[in-house]
């Protein structure tokens, strides 16, 4: 089964506007939920330092805050080292500070929903391009997408990858950025 350029485009749209949506927040305590309660602004690029994500990708990226906050915060990785540079590789890191399980449920409700929506859960061109594959023993519960959104829960928070910019093998890289941020939270 195919699917339209323009219909597939309309449910990547759909998919990244629903898992964006979240409801309101109320912190545990304890951790990253005690900073979020108390106003604190954390800062999603200390999560990955450029260093380090360059050293897993192979290629130079500068790390970026587009946005900080005490509930979330998001950090652009875009390449760096102008044109000596073997490859381009980006990616986004937004942490949700609070609020995971929610916010890791909109996403997977989304998921299904885009499947659906485009062709049902039995188009394995849909499965695979639009769905969350489960990722065993990262955090306590994650997720993979090459072409949406993958995620990492831990405890109360969330962090949500942007990853479509990264080359292959994107999984293992993810996997890897994951690691380096989940070591410290």
């Amino acid at each position: 089964m195919r699917i339209s350029r323009t219909r597939f485009a309309q449910v990547c749209i759909m998919a990244a506007l629903a898992a964006g949506c979240s409801r309101g927040e109320a912190p545990a305590e304890g951790g990253p939920a005690r900073a979020a309660a108390s106003g604190q602004v954390r800062d999603a690029c200390a999560l990955i330092p450029a260093a380090e994500a360059t050293a897993i990708l192979g290629s130079p990226v500068a790390a970026n805050a587009r946005s900080t906050s005490s509930s979330r915060s998001i950090c652009d990785y875009a390449p760096a080292g102008g044109r000596e540079a073997r490859s381009f590789q980006s990616f986004t890191l937004e942490t949700v500070w609070s609020g995971a399980e929610e916010e890791i449920g909109l996403a997977r409700s989304s998921a299904r929903t885009a499947a659906q929506t485009a062709g049902g859960e039995q188009d394995a061109v849909v499965a695979d391009v639009m769905g969350l594959h489960r990722v065993e023993g990262l955090g306590d519960e994650a997720y993979f997408s090459r072409r949406t959104m993958s995620y990492v829960r831990k405890g109360d928070v969330l962090l949500v990858f942007h990853v479509a910019g990264l080359d292959e093998p994107a999984r293992q890289n993810w996997e890897a950025l994951a690691r380096a941020a989940l070591g410290r939270l």
